[in-house]
């Protein structure tokens, strides 16, 4: 026999079957009254805890939260699309006309250094319209999160 009581983590344990006692403990707990009465407190609060329905909403809170938030209407930036479509546009217009120039009659062997130049100030500029497009989104979504 033991003088010492077992440990309420213990009790506990056992009630919800996640570990066995051992032998010495359940022979204190038949004949301690008191860790008797705690194992039959812990059996029945644990049971009616099992026994409780589920919590559940009687309301909607979708229906509740969505009139709250704040809907922003966005004003959608269309200059850097329209610039870069008009430099694509100039750039395939202009081609045919650098490349079978009638000056040049070997055609597409010798292409000028002009088309390369024409070419690199349409991709340079697509580029730099793209990451300053990219830049303000990064932006307007720091204001949205109000990080500024």
């Amino acid at each position: 026999m033991i003088k010492e009581h077992v440990s309420e983590e213990d009790i506990q344990s056992y009630v919800l079957k996640e570990s066995a006692l051992e032998q010495y403990a359940l022979q204190h707990i038949q004949t301690c009254a008191s860790c008797q009465a705690k194992l039959n407190m812990y059996e029945s609060l644990f049971s009616g805890v099992g026994e409780m329905p589920k919590p559940a909403f009687d309301f909607d809170v979708a229906e509740l939260v969505m009139p709250l938030l704040s809907v922003k209407k966005r004003k959608v930036n269309r200059l850097p699309a329209i610039l870069s479509g008009l430099l694509v546009l100039a750039g395939l217009i202009g081609l045919p006309f650098l490349l079978f120039d009638d000056k040049n009659s070997s055609g597409l062997q010798s292409v000028s250094p002009w088309l390369f130049g024409v070419v690199g100030i349409v991709a340079v500029t697509f580029i730099v319209i793209s990451v300053s497009d990219m830049y303000a989104r990064y932006r307007r979504q720091l204001k949205e999160l109000n990080f500024e």
